[in-house]
């Protein structure tokens, strides 16, 4: 069963970063958008992961080394 998002700009929490303007949680699930405006779902949004990649020193590399390869990311936007 397909399962429809809808995003709106409180779901998303602004970051300083070369490739990600912004990451948020919502019904479980991880939001990025980056730099390109395109916007990816992750299946799992945990609150510790959502704050691990708020803190990390290089979002980009979190999302290529921590995100994409335990992830399946899935383009919305």
């Amino acid at each position: 069963m397909t399962q429809i998002i809808i995003i709106n700009e409180n779901d998303l929490t602004p970051v300083i970063s070369t490739c990600i303007l912004a990451i948020g949680r919502k019904n479980g699930r991880l939001l990025v958008e980056f730099a390109n405006a395109e916007i990816y779902v992750y299946g799992y949004g945990s609150a510790n992961l959502f704050d691990q990649l708020l803190a990390a020193p290089s979002k980009g590399r979190f999302i290529n080394c921590v995100l994409k390869p335990a992830y399946d990311g899935i383009l919305i936007r």
